[in-house]
């Protein structure tokens, strides 16, 4: 299982309708536990307000942690 939140290369982040958003694709071993395809969720941050992705990048990374930690949980772990 890849642990993407060191790697700064995976924001999980694109750009929708001006704002940035959350966007990973669901990983393989956590199907059983959650069906979506693609988690899409919005920062909430509009991309002209952060254009370089700084503050973006932290909230993805929060969603992305409590994203792992609900899979996690559900698996029993």
């Amino acid at each position: 299982m890849g642990d993407f939140r060191r790697d700064p290369s995976h924001d999980f982040l694109t750009a929708r309708q001006g704002m940035w958003h959350y966007a990973r694709r669901m990983p393989a071993a956590y199907v059983e536990v959650d069906p979506r395809g693609v988690i899409r969720q919005s920062t909430k941050i509009r991309v002209v307000d952060d254009p370089r992705k700084v503050h973006a990048r932290r909230t993805a990374q929060k969603i992305n942690e409590e994203m792992e930690t609900f899979w996690r949980a559900s698996l029993g772990g």
